[in-house]
């Protein structure tokens, strides 16, 4: 389906949700976009799409819990409202990767909210086409890693810990034998050793 101009998704069906359940077939083609525009609404991860020159498009829900902007505030705009100040170029070689027909899987970055926090995510960008097969835009899901970011975080640390107490362990032990060997006479250590040569020699026997 060829991109024309920006619109919402949510705006084909009343409850879209609801609408999408249970739906009796086959269906027409008007019946089949609002279908489709109801499954991206009610999905649970932000979905977005673009232009080729990077105007946002379509606005899911979720895309509007996690960034703060209501789909009539940020349709048609560029997506570059999204993107950090050191992160301008991403959308360039995303789009050009699009371009060629590429798709992009779990590509994990940051974007910035309304209120201008930073928000890990995991991007997935797949390339639209019209009917003729010529790339139009992009389509974007968008996952939230913040989470799995700050467990990659923590399980470092407690390694970093881990690696740590080992290694004091290892150099107390040491020192310990260390020490010990330094203290005992020397006849003793002598004794000790013909012990056990002789133990040896009566386990041979």
């Amino acid at each position: 389906m060829e991109i024309n101009g920006p619109q919402r998704l949510a705006s084909v069906p009343a409850a879209p949700c609801q609408s999408a359940q249970g739906h009796p077939g086959p269906l027409s083609s008007e019946q089949y976009a609002e279908w489709l525009a109801a499954i991206v609404e009610c999905n649970d991860d932000p979905i977005l799409s673009t232009n080729l020159n990077g105007t946002i498009v379509t606005w899911n829900s979720a895309a509007e819990s996690m960034f703060g902007y209501a789909a009539d505030e940020i349709v048609g705009r560029s997506i570059t409202i999204l993107l950090p100040e050191d992160r301008l170029d991403e959308e360039r070689t995303i789009i050009a990767r699009i371009g060629r027909g590429e798709r992009i899987e779990h590509y994990e970055t940051a974007r910035r909210r309304k209120d201008g926090s930073l928000v890990e995510v995991s991007l997935t960008v797949s390339p639209l086409k019209d009917l003729s097969g010529e790339v139009v835009g992009a389509s974007k899901i968008a996952r939230d890693i913040s989470g799995r970011r700050q467990m990659r975080q923590q399980q470092k640390l407690l390694v970093r810990e881990m690696t740590h107490r080992v290694k004091n362990t290892l150099a107390t032990v040491q020192a310990i034998a260390n020490q010990t060997l330094h203290h005992t006479p020397t006849d003793e250590l002598t004794l000790s050793r013909g012990d056990c040569a002789r133990s040896r020699v009566r386990t041979t026997f």
